[in-house]
């Protein structure tokens, strides 16, 4: 009482505001046993059981695209290291391998980088000692704190994108098909400034016309993949018969169903999503705004082990009073690059098979993921562990085609 007293009014508040994070249930990040308590708790996903990556990915994710694509995305970013790198500059990246084989380094090289402090790609060549030549278009994460403001400006809203098909660089004299992406309408100023301001087409024409039979993959973190998912379906409508491929993690939702039906018609599964998840939930942002729709084919990347599984449907996020600090707190753990590196070095290693054959007994045999005919049920929060199953009585849970218990 005490204590409480020598509160003032706004301390008070902050504590009821609080309370209900502190009292969730065990199946949420924020650790609780009341269960139930927990007004985000009700959110879930239709998952499938764990698998390998469907190719190309499943080859690009041992051979280290992904995780350099990852790397350059983050650390190598706007934001971050490559701040006042110039084109012509390398990057030193060491790939993760298993211990006892030969590390290996790459040093992709700068190309171009276009773009502002709100909205900033690097055009990076991979490294000449990789298997599949790659060219890199990393788009950099929020920079300021007025883009959250921002975003949030343009929740309620979409606003469509434009789009014009172009024949050998040219749009046809507007003979070209014609296709309007409906797009959160801050998304789509900074997608058309980077055409519009900072000559960002000139410098994919001219990497096309270098480099025509590389790769040409975007990647993206947070607010850079919801941008590498926009670029790539828009270079993808623009020249269909270049190959436009994106990884991204953790994006936030910019589109409506309208969109994802020509992000599936036109990118299809060159598009991997990842949304970092643990057994018990996944990040927070990448069901925000709550009333848009996801991408098709997400893959839950474990944080804690690199496992992978897929998720038809992820349920919106609420952001309203009562869910909001449980969301924040999923989003601290989840959303930023730390954790997606880390997972994302784990599921790298998990892939790659010693030369002597000693780890081909100890993995286990999964197949591919499947996202078709994954069956109703819809897996809560808390119901990934086999451990809370237990708790709670649920026994197993029918995924897929099979009935049997999920495991972290």
């Amino acid at each position: 009482q005490g204590i409480w007293r020598s509160l003032g009014g706004c301390e008070r508040l902050l504590y009821f505001l609080l309370l209900p994070a502190a009292t969730c249930h065990m199946g949420c990040v924020c650790g609780s046993s009341f269960r139930g308590c927990c007004p985000c708790f009700h959110a879930n996903a239709r998952i499938g059981e764990p698998g390998h990556l469907e190719e190309p990915w499943q080859q690009m994710l041992p051979n280290g695209e992904i995780f350099t694509a990852l790397l350059l995305c983050s650390s190598f970013s706007e934001k971050y290291k490559g701040r006042h790198m110039q084109p012509g500059e390398f990057a030193q990246i060491s790939l993760p391998c298993p211990e006892g084989m030969i590390q290996k380094h790459w040093q992709p090289k700068l190309l171009h980088r276009s773009g502002s402090l709100e909205v900033n790609v690097f055009i990076w060549l991979g490294d000449e000692a990789s298997d599949i030549p790659t060219v890199y278009f990393a788009c950099a994460p929020l920079r300021k704190r007025m883009q959250f403001a921002k975003i949030s400006k343009s929740y309620f809203g979409l606003s469509p994108m434009e789009v014009v098909e172009h024949t050998n660089g040219h749009a046809n004299n507007g003979a070209g098909k014609r296709y309007s992406v409906p797009m959160l309408s801050y998304c789509r100023r900074k997608v058309e400034n980077l055409f519009n301001k900072y000559g960002f087409l000139g410098k994919v024409q001219e990497t096309m016309r270098q480099y025509p039979n590389h790769r040409y993959l975007f990647c993206g973190i947070s607010h850079g993949a919801s941008v590498a998912e926009a670029l790539a379906l828009k270079l993808s409508l623009m020249y269909p018969r270049a190959c436009f491929q994106a990884v991204v993690w953790n994006a936030y939702r910019w589109t409506n169903e309208e969109g994802i039906a020509l992000m599936e018609r036109h990118v299809g599964r060159r598009l991997l999503s990842f949304v970092m998840a643990t057994d018990t939930t996944w990040d927070s942002i990448s069901g925000i705004p709550f009333r848009l729709s996801h991408m098709p084919r997400i893959v839950f990347l474990n944080a804690n082990t690199g496992e992978f599984r897929p998720a038809e449907s992820i349920g919106g996020s609420k952001v309203d009073i009562m869910r909001l600090f449980c969301c924040l707190w999923r989003a601290y753990k989840l959303h930023f690059a730390k954790t997606a590196l880390k997972a994302t070095r784990k599921a790298m290693i998990a892939s790659i098979r010693r030369p002597d054959g000693a780890d081909l007994e100890a993995l286990p045999r999964e197949d591919t993921l499947r996202w078709s005919g994954l069956d109703s049920v819809r897996t809560l929060l808390r119901g990934w562990s086999e451990r809370e199953n237990s708790q709670s009585g649920m026994g197993s849970l029918e995924i897929g085609t099979s009935r049997q218990p999920l495991h972290a």
